[in-house]
């Protein structure tokens, strides 16, 4: 713990990474855990991207799911909150969405491998097509699949091009 910060403003001060990820199993302690609240604080006073993995079914004893965020994007409004897999499977979808609607800092990410017919389309219409972000979880899924769910959704073209790039683009902003 003595040595995040210091870690994180070298990552980002120095070595240039423009957002964080964390994994909350690994720590074993959910991520609204007081643990977490230095990097979520000097996360906040930067304006920085998190990304943490947020999952319904692989999440025992429920570290991750999509909820636990809705507290923290409240308490913490200036760091972008992406929720990995976007709660995976359908329950946590709707935890996922509900987390969006609800926090206008929470976007939500495409990867997973539990993506039922249908799974895109509802998170664009729950979320919104300019908080949803193209992921592909490599090298532990296949990037062709994570791409084809977004090229074969029923949604506009323009709401495609957003969610492949464009939005994170404008998310971690970068030069377009």
């Amino acid at each position: 713990p003595d040595e995040t910060i210091p870690e994180l403003e070298r990552a980002f001060d120095v070595l240039g990474m423009k957002f964080l990820k964390i994994y909350p199993n690994y720590l074993g302690k959910p991520v609204g855990d007081p643990a977490y609240y230095p990097i979520f604080e000097w996360a906040n006073q930067r304006g920085i991207v998190v990304m943490s993995h947020a999952s319904y079914i692989f999440d025992e004893p429920s570290h991750t799911r999509p909820k636990r965020f809705i507290s923290l994007a409240q308490k913490y409004t200036n760091v972008k909150w992406v929720l990995a897999h976007s709660g995976n499977e359908q329950l946590g979808q709707i935890q996922a969405v509900e987390a969006a609607r609800t926090c206008p800092n929470i976007y939500l990410e495409t990867a997973s491998s539990w993506g039922d017919h249908g799974t895109i389309e509802y998170l664009v219409e729950g979320a919104g097509e300019d908080r949803i972000l193209y992921g592909s979880d490599m090298p532990l899924m296949d990037a062709r699949i994570q791409v084809g769910r977004i090229i074969t959704a029923q949604i506009s073209d323009e709401a495609k091009r957003k969610i492949l790039g464009l939005n994170a683009i404008n998310l971690l902003g970068l030069d377009k």
